[in-house]
């Protein structure tokens, strides 16, 4: 419709709400003279079709949604000529099939409560997710207008409604990393002592170091593959003074990331501050392994140099 203009875009708005008309139709101004199969495909017609073209409203067409497109119009095309063909083998419509409104209201209810199903499960799996990422998105544009609290808000509520996305938690860390870091430009409107002014700036640290940990380990309940989560989380925990959790969220991010050299140094720099000499050593050699069996000419040296550095450090100190 974009590339075809005003004339595609209204052939377009035609195809998709065709099905819903022409069943509608014979639905409303046609119900008695249809027989309960006939108003069961209509129904099936009408559900399905307003589905797809509340998806289609917010540019969700694919393949497989265009494919069902054709086939609900070669549904709707071929209806008609089902019903005039039963009514030409019976000669007229038996009695049984004239269906009185007042005397079947349950038949209403039905339609009524499949229509709504049709258009909870839509929202409830497709919508709702398209929906949430325009919000995401508009986080990501008042951060980069440093409106950082609109942006706070409109990341909470795609994060409140598809809390299954790992990256939302994420952008949100990334934002609060920024209140922390930037106390003296913006200030965390619910982690202030008072109104816009920090009393206690470990406090206000403190308060939202917990609210990133409580995002981030949601985020890896719901998501317990998603490596950056782990990492972040073990960084946070380390800030709030949680040593045992953060060494091991060190661990399992190695776990998930065995060959990572990035997470093998964190890791291996951990022991060595721990004290625990022998498992940092066992992490940085791991460390160079990897990088003596991958080495390229484009392979960064900070790989190396950090293993290398753990490795001197435990040696002189032993």
């Amino acid at each position: 419709a974009v590339t075809q203009g005003i004339l595609g875009f209204i052939s377009s708005i035609g195809l998709l709400t065709a099905p819903i008309l022409v069943s509608a139709y014979q639905l409303i101004l046609r119900y008695r003279a249809n027989s309960q199969v006939y108003i069961t495909i209509l129904c099936g017609v009408v559900a399905v079709a307003s589905g797809r073209f509340a998806e289609q409203l917010i540019g969700l067409a694919s393949i497989s949604d265009l494919t069902i497109c054709w086939i609900l119009l070669a549904v709707t095309v071929c209806i008609p000529k089902l019903q005039s063909s039963e009514n030409s083998e019976d000669g007229q419509m038996p009695a049984k099939h004239h269906v009185n409104l007042k005397d079947k209201p349950w038949q209403i209810f039905l339609l009524t409560v499949l229509s709504l199903f049709i258009l909870l499960f839509t929202w409830q799996k497709a919508l709702i997710y398209p929906v949430s990422a325009h919000f995401a998105g508009e986080s990501r544009a008042m951060y980069e207008s440093s409106d950082f609290e609109r942006a706070l808000l409109e990341i909470n509520r795609s994060i409140q409604m598809t809390p299954s996305i790992a990256y939302y938690y994420h952008f949100k860390h990334i934002i609060l990393l920024y209140y922390i870091n930037n106390h003296n430009v913006v200030i965390h409107p619910e982690c202030a002592q008072s109104e816009g002014v920090i009393t206690d700036i470990n406090g206000y640290k403190t308060c939202i170091s917990e609210d990133i940990y409580s995002a981030l380990l949601t985020s890896k309940i719901n998501n317990p593959y998603y490596f950056r989560s782990v990492v972040e989380l073990a960084d946070t925990t380390k800030q709030l003074g949680l040593e045992e959790e953060s060494l091991s969220f060190y661990e399992e991010s190695v776990r998930l990331l065995p060959t990572n050299r990035v997470l093998l140094n964190l890791l291996a720099e951990e022991y060595f501050i721990r004290g625990m000499y022998d498992k940092a050593l066992y992490t940085a050699d791991r460390s160079l392994q990897i990088t003596e069996a991958h080495v390229t000419p484009e392979d960064p040296t900070k790989f190396f140099d950090d293993a290398i550095d753990i490795r001197n450090r435990i040696n002189d100190i032993q």
